[in-house]
């Protein structure tokens, strides 16, 4: 009768030479009649153990948690593998069972024990309190029913001896009758093997085309999808490799266009320069003027003694101008070295920009479009920069000069336009006149009289 619950094998490891401390062997309490079984491969620091299965018996040894003791054989499957039943008097109390393997010699008073190791018996959801523990001890069992079992099997082996004789002969006779019809059926048994194997060698050598066909087929097909892939990527990279050749053409003449309207903004920009100079020497010559007007004046001043203190509270009023005005100086002065650079990152961005013109040909539009806008304005890319150019500060120094000259005697400073920052820049110290930055970066001037 096969079985009906199909008994659970479970494999592990046991050393003789080192520590088992993290083997744990599961089962379930209550579990047991041939349903869990462990393969154990007996090792040597990890080595298979090797043992002669006719000289030696293996035992299974532990003691359960309730105290009582287990003993029970052990089944050698090969020279250092065996096998053991988890019987249910080793699961019949739940916990922890500490367990060793123990190999005994049958000639020799010799034992070899491994190093212990654990069967974790998990708590059964059921009541399983029917199941007594007790100790167990297959070994000694086994041993005794042998013996008992040798000595009633030699009586009726003697019983049995002369009952065997009589029936021999009628056996003979049945075996003899008995033999021709297994030749005879033997005969038919080979000749429908023969049979069968020639049928079979012609289905396997059917399937074997059938299966180099279907990978011809396979193959081929694999090599046409690669190969149409492979196309169809190379139109697409020289669709690609067009389009960036035409896009770069392009951007070559564009950039071409830019540079040649900086150049000239370049011109225009020095040709300002040029104009501010001639008005600068004017002014000088204006200044000289103010001077001989100034000593006339101070000719006069024992008798305009009431005005000179007038003019002093002017004096320390335009003192605490100056002050102001060195504090915004020195703020100038960080501006113009932050200023500078971003100019020299600049420059590094315009060097990398005609390496790579195809990435940053819009940038360098842009900076021709801004150097005009600084410059003369009428761009439309800054708000008020028709207000906010080279070309309107020199007026409103030249307008500021002009009215200057009639108040007070200034020497107003020269201003200069650099053309790779897009910064005004002034150049020298002016007199009597302070032109400054307001927080939104509009030039202002005021006066202040210096005795």
């Amino acid at each position: 009768m096969a079985a009906t619950i199909t008994p659970l094998i479970q494999s592990y490891t046991v050393d003789f030479a080192s520590n088992n401390n993290f083997l744990f062997l599961k089962t379930v309490q209550g579990d047991g009649h041939s349903t869990r079984y462990a393969d154990i491969s007996l090792m040597n620091f990890g080595q298979p153990y090797t043992f002669d299965q006719s000289a030696v018996n293996i035992v299974i040894r532990g003691t359960k948690p309730d105290g009582t003791q287990i003993f029970n054989t052990c089944e050698a499957l090969d020279d250092h593998t065996i096998r053991f039943e988890i019987t249910q008097q080793m699961s019949a109390v739940a916990g922890k069972v500490d367990c060793e393997i123990s190999i005994m010699s049958n000639s020799e008073n010799k034992t070899l024990t491994s190093f212990p190791f654990m069967i974790i018996v998990d708590p059964n959801a059921a009541d399983v309190s029917y199941i007594v523990s007790s100790d167990e001890f297959t070994l000694l069992i086994e041993k005794i029913n042998a013996a008992t079992s040798s000595t009633e099997d030699a009586i009726k082996a003697t019983e049995d001896m002369r009952e065997l004789e009589s029936d021999v002969k009628a056996a003979e006779e049945i075996r003899r009758e008995n033999e021709d019809t297994r030749q005879s059926q033997e005969d038919a048994r080979v000749k429908a093997e023969e049979a069968r194997t020639k049928a079979e060698d012609a289905r396997e050598s059917a399937e074997t085309i059938r299966n180099s066909n279907e990978d011809t087929r396979n193959s081929n097909e694999d090599t046409r999808v690669k190969a149409e892939s492979a196309r169809v990527t190379a139109e697409d990279s020289r669709v690609k490799a067009e389009e960036a050749r035409v896009n770069a053409e392009n951007t070559r003449v564009e950039q071409e266009d830019a540079r040649k309207s900086a150049e000239n903004q370049r011109v225009s920009a020095e040709k300002a320069r040029e104009s501010n100079e001639s008005t600068r020497q004017e002014q000088e010559s204006t200044r000289q003027s103010q001077e001989s007007a100034r000593q006339k004046a101070e000719e006069g001043r024992a008798s305009a003694e009431s005005v000179r203190v007038s003019q002093e509270t002017a004096r320390k009023n335009a003192e605490n101008t100056r002050q102001t005005n060195e504090g915004t100086r020195e703020s100038n002065e960080a501006i113009r070295q932050k200023n500078e650079q971003d100019r020299v990152a600049s420059e590094q961005a315009r060097v990398e920009a005609m390496q790579q013109f195809d990435e940053d040909r819009e940038e360098l539009h842009d900076y021709a479009i801004m150097a005009q806008s600084y410059a003369t304005g009428g761009t439309g890319t800054r708000p008020g920069e028709d207000t906010d150019n080279a070309g309107y500060y020199y007026q409103m120094a030249k307008e500021a000069a002009e009215e200057a000259v009639n108040a007070i005697p200034i020497i107003a400073p020269e201003f200069r336009l650099d053309i790779e920052t897009m910064e005004l820049m002034q150049v020298g110290v002016g007199k009597n006149i302070t032109f400054t930055l307001d927080e939104n970066l509009n030039l202002i001037f005021s006066y202040e009289l210096m005795n």
